[in-house]
C-alpha cells in the first residue's frame, strides 16, 4: 500500500478580514495569517457546502461568510455547529453571537445555519440531504476522541477531494494541554495533500488536508486509532456516533469502533472510582501518628508522593 503525501502552500486571501472593522470586534482566536490561510483555501477550491464544527464567538463564521460574499459564491451553504449554547469566554453571550452582529453586512446570511446544543452525528444526515460536504472546519475539544471521532463519522458525507481544516494541531505543547493532541493525530494519520498556515514563529497551529483516499483500509486505521486513551466519555453522546457508524461503515470498522468505545468507557469509569478511594485513604492517614505503605512498586511510590504533597507524614515503605 503506497502512501503518497504532498505538502503545499496556499496564497493568503486577507480581504475578508474587513468584516471585523465593521462589527468592531474579533471573537476569532485565529491570527491574521490563519484567517488568510482559510480564506485562501476557499478561494482556491470554491466549496459549495461548508460545515464548521466548533463556533465559539462566531468570528470564524463571519470571516468565512464574508469571504464567500467577496468571491461571489452566492450559492454556497454554510452550517456552524456547536454542542455549547453559550460563549465559553463569556457565558452571558450566546455561542456565535458575532454572526448576528454581522448580519447587516452579509448579503448571504440566509445561506448560513447556526446549530447549537447538538453533536455532529445528530445533524449530519439532515444537513447533507441536498449534497455532501466539501469543506469541513474542525475546531472542538482537541482531546481524544474529539476531532478524530468527528472526522471519522463525517467521512461518508464528504465529497471526493474535500478540504478539512484543523485548528490547534500544536495545542498539546502548551503546558497543561499535554493530552490535547486529537487534531495532531488526525493530521498525521490522513493520506492527503497537506497544507500548513504560515505563522510568525514558523510553528504551525492551523493546518489542512485535501482527501486523496477514502478507502476502507485507511478508514480501518482511523477507527483503530480511537483505541488510544480518551480524555472524556459521554454515554448519551456516543449513542449518536454509534448510529452513524452502524449505518455507513463495514462490520470490520464497526467492530473497531465498538472495541474502542468499550475499553475507554471502562478506563474512564475506573479512573472516576479511584477518587473516592484516595479520599478515604487520606482521611484515615490524617487520624494516625505513623503511616507505612506496604510495597514500594510504582503505585506505592505514587501514593507516597501524593500523601506527602498533601501534608501527610509517611515514615517509610515496606518492601
Amino acid at each position: 500500500y503506497e502512501r503518497v503525501e504532498k505538502m503545499n502552500s496556499i496564497e493568503q486571501f486577507l480581504e475578508p478580514r474587513d468584516i471585523y472593522e465593521k462589527i468592531g470586534g474579533n471573537a476569532s482566536e485565529l491570527s491574521q495569517e490563519e484567517h488568510g490561510f482559510i480564506c485562501g483555501l476557499i478561494k482556491k477550491y470554491r466549496p459549495e457546502r461548508i460545515v464548521e464544527l466548533g463556533v465559539s464567538g462566531g468570528g470564524t463564521s463571519v470571516l468565512v461568510l464574508n469571504c464567500l460574499q467577496k468571491l461571489g459564491m452566492n450559492d454556497t451553504k454554510m452550517f456552524s455547529i456547536d454542542l455549547s449554547r453559550t460563549y465559553h469566554f463569556n457565558t452571558e453571550k450566546q455561542c456565535g453571537f458575532q454572526i448576528e452582529e454581522a448580519r447587516e453586512y452579509l448579503e448571504n446570511i440566509d445561506n448560513h445555519t447556526l446549530i447549537l446544543g447538538k453533536t455532529l452525528p445528530e445533524v449530519i444526515e439532515n444537513i447533507t440531504e441536498e449534497g455532501k460536504i466539501d469543506f469541513l472546519i474542525l475546531d472542538t475539544t482537541h482531546y481524544l476522541p474529539g476531532e478524530l471521532l468527528d472526522f471519522a463519522i463525517a467521512l461518508p458525507f464528504l465529497t471526493d477531494n474535500a478540504v478539512i481544516v484543523l485548528d490547534d494541531i500544536s495545542f498539546w505543547f502548551e503546558g497543561e494541554n499535554r493530552w490535547a493532541f486529537a487534531t495532531k493525530i488526525l493530521f498525521d494519520l490522513c493520506i492527503a495533500e497537506k497544507y500548513y498556515a504560515q505563522t510568525p514563529d514558523g510553528f504551525p497551529k492551523v493546518a489542512a488536508f485535501r482527501l486523496a483516499d477514502k478507502s476502507s483500509m485507511w478508514q480501518k486505521n482511523l477507527f483503530d486509532a480511537l483505541s488510544m486513551p480518551w480524555s472524556y466519555y459521554d454515554k448519551n453522546q456516543i449513542s449518536f456516533y454509534k448510529k452513524i457508524v452502524s449505518r455507513y461503515f463495514l462490520s470490520e470498522i464497526q467492530e473497531s469502533f465498538n472495541k474502542a468505545v468499550e475499553i475507554n468507557a471502562q478506563a474512564i469509569e475506573k479512573k472516576k472510582n479511584i477518587k473516592p478511594i484516595i479520599k478515604y485513604i487520606m482521611e484515615k492517614c490524617k487520624n494516625v501518628e505513623r503511616v507505612y505503605i506496604y510495597g514500594c512498586g510504582q503505585r506505592g511510590r505514587a501514593l507516597l508522593y501524593f500523601l506527602e504533597k498533601n501534608g501527610i507524614n509517611v515514615d517509610g515503605m515496606i518492601v
